[in-house]
């Protein structure tokens, strides 16, 4: 048996192929991102992975019949033929596992040119045409290359110390955050981080979504902002975009009921959401995967330095996760901090609280509140809860105040950034001195 036969699974390998061809090839940027097609065990799917990548880097949406035209151009329809390529629809298959996948295959691969190197070590001292340095050195090489990226994120501390330094000597405007508008807000967090995952969590009818549309709005007037609205549609988003801009009730927004100053002020509105540099997506039921690809897209394409996700619990997980919430809401967390890392963004999702909150006579917010997970607390940088009282306490002096409570900030301070809340227009702003009064 030859060696090399061990370190291979050609079922896994086709199960993902098959997976790559599935709902438009949306998951093969994950796959991209481990493999190369030399890293495939049998010549066919190779030359099948060749012709995916081929189509994805031209944009293209991938089908198991683009992918048969694709190997057809190149002439390598005859050696992988149709049948074979059209048996991979029988493979069991599912989006979800692609990462796994792509990682054992990436894994074998890499063990098989160990196998590889071994044998040419062995030969090369067995000739004795080299010095035993000269030998080490060469074979400390090819290991060094068959490891691939697992050596690349490693630095000496010389380099390290350079990139602390260059890192501390920047100017204030290189490490302040995107600026929210929210000036206390802005003062204790330094705007928000890249590569930050920030939750804002609320129970529901608070005012998170309101709150995370009007940073949005602020933000997107000079950034590329991605927002993914879960829960609204854009008819509906557009309500909440046009009342607060123009600061016209949104029932009126919502039911057309406008005064002529007031379609001025309306149009004033629309031409200044036009002019944001926005993207929105309102799939409903969208997979973690899917949300990975789009924003990897967005960014390849247009730039990118804000995600905003209206929320976390609505995202769909893996398969593998179903029926155990726990597990499928902390897989959601680690790998929005995880996008958020390698896209170098910062994440803002919004989350859901338990019903805890209800039960006691404080009802002000607390870590321990966050629905089924403790792991959003411990992956998030930031975590901030929005509180108004009057939504428990009708007769409070507090009218159209809330409370942004920073729970958590891993890199700065905590505390209470009071917002003025104007429910008409869905609008939060700072609190001046004359709100109090």
């Amino acid at each position: 048996m030859n060696l090399t036969d061990v370190k291979a699974d050609v079922e896994m390998e086709k199960k993902l192929l098959s997976a790559l061809m599935l709902k438009d090839g949306v998951a093969v940027p994950e796959a991209t991102e481990i493999l190369k097609a030399e890293d495939f065990y049998r010549p066919e799917h190779k030359e099948i992975y060749r012709a995916i990548v081929k189509l994805n880097e031209a944009g293209t949406l991938i089908d198991i019949l683009l992918v048969e035209r694709e190997l057809e151009l190149a002439g390598k329809l005859k050696s992988v033929t149709r049948k074979y390529l059209y048996g991979l629809l029988n493979s069991e298959h599912t989006t979800g596992r692609v990462p796994e996948y792509a990682t054992a295959i990436k894994e074998m691969s890499q063990l098989r040119r160990m196998i590889e190197i071994g044998r040419e070590l062995v030969i090369n001292a067995q000739k004795e045409q080299a010095t035993v340095a000269e030998i080490l050195a060469e074979t400390e090489q090819k290991l060094t290359e068959a490891a691939g990226q697992s050596y690349q994120k490693i630095k000496t501390a010389h380099d390290f110390a350079i990139e602390v330094w260059t890192e501390l000597t920047k100017g204030e405007e290189e490490t302040r955050g995107l600026a929210t508008g929210l000036l206390y807000l802005d003062t204790i967090t330094s705007g928000l981080k890249k590569s930050d995952l920030i939750i804002l969590a609320a129970r529901p009818s608070m005012g998170k979504t309101a709150l995370a549309l009007n940073i949005v709005s602020q933000v997107a007037r000079g950034h590329v902002v991605l927002l993914f609205s879960l829960e609204m549609s854009r008819s509906q988003l557009g309500v909440r975009f046009i009342s607060s801009l123009s600061r016209i009730n949104a029932m009126r927004v919502q039911n057309r009921t406008f005064t002529d100053g007031e379609l001025q002020a309306v149009l004033r509105a629309t031409t200044t959401l036009a002019e944001m540099k926005m993207f929105v997506d309102d799939t409903m039921g969208i997979t973690l995967t899917e949300l990975k690809t789009k924003a990897r897209k967005i960014k390849r394409e247009h730039g990118l330095d804000l995600i905003v996700i209206d929320y976390l619990q609505l995202i769909q997980c893996d398969d593998r996760y179903k029926g155990n919430r726990v597990q499928e809401v902390s897989e959601l967390s680690r790998g929005l901090k995880a996008l958020a890392r390698e896209l170098d963004v910062p994440i803002l999702a919004l989350s859901q609280l338990s019903r805890a909150v209800e039960m006691r006579a404080e009802k002000k917010p607390q870590l321990s509140d966050l629905r089924e997970s403790g792991s959003i607390e411990q992956d998030a940088d930031i975590v901030m809860f929005l509180y108004r009282e009057e939504y428990y306490e009708h007769d409070t002096t507090k009218k159209n105040i809330a409370e942004l409570i920073i729970a958590k900030n891993r890199n700065g301070a905590t505390g209470v950034v009071p917002l003025k809340f104007e429910k008409e227009y869905v609008l939060f702003s700072n609190l001046l001195k004359e709100d109090l009064s």
